[in-house]
């Protein structure tokens, strides 16, 4: 029998598997207002709610990974006869619009979609473990862990190596990160895993002190 490859199939396949994917992307969201925007970040412990800020991670970066990966996991694991194919509890559009079972697979070209995957995974908890931080001085970035109440994020390393607003030169907001000019012209670079509105919105405010 012939192995249909419908156009519906492949779009409700597709957003399951991204909703399943973005599911496993875990933020957490306090504020603190500059102004009327509503900065998401979270205060760290022992830190200053009005002033010290912990970026919340931004899913930007692992999101299109993860789509890059389901467009190289979906044609491996989306040809398979309709009857045979696996649909998703509540499914009930056209004929063709669920996953195919393992036999159908094809393992050679699924891989290479699965190491993108992984890598988005990587990302994603890189942006969650390693924050920027700005207090009333200094920003830069740190890495964390939630406590034992899991409502607070405590800093373990980084605060060391901040840089201080008062040797800043000049700041660009890349699409793809943070550029920073020090005075004695050293560069420092901080990857986009957070909000740039957010940021921008602080920067604005803090240098102008």
């Amino acid at each position: 029998k012939a192995l249909e490859d419908t156009g519906t199939s492949k779009m409700v396949s597709f957003h399951y598997f991204i909703a399943i994917c973005m599911i496993c992307i875990n933020t957490r969201c306090n504020a603190l207002f500059v102004g009327r925007r509503r900065i998401k970040c979270a205060t760290p412990v022992g830190g200053n709610a009005d002033v010290d800020a912990i970026l919340d991670p931004n899913p930007t970066l692992p999101g299109i990974v993860f789509y890059a990966a389901a467009q190289a996991i979906f044609p491996a694991i989306a040809k398979c006869p309709t009857g045979v194919q696996i649909q998703f509890p509540g499914y009930n559009g056209v004929a063709g619009g669920g996953l195919c079972p393992p036999e159908y697979w094809n393992p050679g070209a699924i891989a290479p979609g699965l190491i993108v995957l992984a890598a988005a995974f990587v990302l994603n908890n890189y942006g969650n473990a390693n924050r920027l931080f700005l207090d009333k001085k200094s920003i830069g970035t740190v890495k964390v862990a939630t406590t034992e109440e899991k409502a607070v994020l405590e800093i373990l390393e980084g605060s060391d190596e901040m840089v201080s607003f008062k040797d800043i030169e000049d700041y660009k907001i890349l699409p793809y990160g943070l550029e920073i000019t020090q005075k004695s012209q050293e560069k420092r670079f901080f990857p986009l895993f957070w909000n740039s509105k957010d940021l921008e919105a602080l920067l604005s405010e803090r240098l102008q002190k």
